[in-house]
Order: C-alpha cells, then structure tokens, then sequence
C-alpha cells in the first residue's frame, strides 16, 4: 500500500477516536460556534441554493442548521449515496422538503431521502456547499471518509460556489497526506477560526 493511502487511513482512524470521544455538550457547543459563523457569511446569506450533509455520529451537528435554511426560505440539497447493480456507488445531490419526514437510515447509517422523496438536482445549482470530512490542513485540503463521493461532486460545483468544510479545530493540521484527486475547499470553519 502507498505511503500516502497508509498515512490517511491512520489518520482517519485517530480523528475518528478523538471526535467520538467528544462529549455531547462539547459537539453542540462547538457545532452552534461553528455554524454561528456559516450564518453571518455574505456568501451565505446571499445564497438560495445550499447543499449540507446531515450530521451522523460524532460529526458537526448541522440538523438545526438544515432547518433553519428550510424556515428561511431556502432550498435545500442533501447528499445521497446511488448503488447501481454493478456495485458501483455514487454520491448526488437531492433537494429536501423537510428533514423530519423525508428522511431514512441509508448508507452505513445516515439519513439520506426516502425512495420517493429523491429529486435529484445538478451540483452545478448549488451556491452555497457545506462540507464534511475529518482532517484538514491550512491550505484548505481535506481527508475525507475514504470513497471519494464528496471530492465528485465538488468537482462539478460552479467556480463561484462557495464550498465550506465545516470541522472541530483539533481536526485542522499545517498539513495532510493528499493525492492529486483531492479536491480542496474554499473555506474551513471551526469553533476557533475561519481559514480562507
């Protein structure tokens, strides 16, 4: 296995321990900082299109958040794991209505829109792209989960859409191992500081 693959898996692995070691008090603290900051962004407030992950184990907690852009007028897009029969896996975007009834447990446990509730739209709609993942680096790079599906969507995003990681500040380094499929982000937020 390659130097690079070997160092992110451990990595992934450490971030892993120290986020689900977070107390519950902790992640929501720091999540409501975090998204606090998202909500006071120009690029943000000016957006209609907003695409966000839902929150899953010990990640930011961005379910209130989703909420709020609905109450506030906003379309919505969340992501959805697409198994084809060949096995192969793909991650796309679908608007949501309402997070308490269009919703199930999908992939590996995360809430994704119901069968009839999947309206698939094109990333190239999106204005505003809330990113999860868990490892950072100052230049914007990101160590995702391992199966590239939010690095395929960002690189069919707008040049002007404004992708942001949103992250606990632990999970920021000076530096990450990346391969030169990576896609970074624009912007990072953590509870402690915007990188831009």
């Amino acid at each position: 296995m390659d130097n690079i693959i070997q160092a992110k898996k451990t990595l992934r692995k450490q971030i892993r321990q120290q986020r689900d070691a977070l107390s519950d008090e902790i992640l929501m603290n720091n999540s409501n900082k975090i998204l606090d900051k998202i909500k006071a962004m120009d690029a943000f407030i000016k957006s209609k299109v907003i695409m966000s992950y839902i929150d899953f184990g010990s990640e930011v907690r961005t379910k209130d958040f989703i909420r709020e852009c609905l109450k506030a007028g906003k379309r919505v897009l969340v992501p959805i794991i697409v198994k084809y029969p060949d096995g192969k896996r793909e991650m796309k975007a679908s608007d949501l209505y309402d997070l308490d009834m269009d919703v199930e447990s999908g992939t590996m446990g995360i809430l994704e829109p119901k069968e009839g509730n999947r309206r698939f739209v094109d990333p190239s709609e999106i204005d505003f792209f809330v990113v999860a993942g868990l490892a950072f680096d100052v230049n914007k790079n990101r160590l995702g989960y391992g199966a590239g599906f939010h690095d395929s969507v960002l690189k069919l995003v707008r040049p002007d859409c404004e992708t942001v990681a949103v992250t606990f500040d632990f999970q920021i380094f000076d530096e990450i191992p990346v391969k030169d499929y990576d896609v970074p982000v624009k912007k990072i937020v953590s509870e402690a500081r915007i990188i831009e």
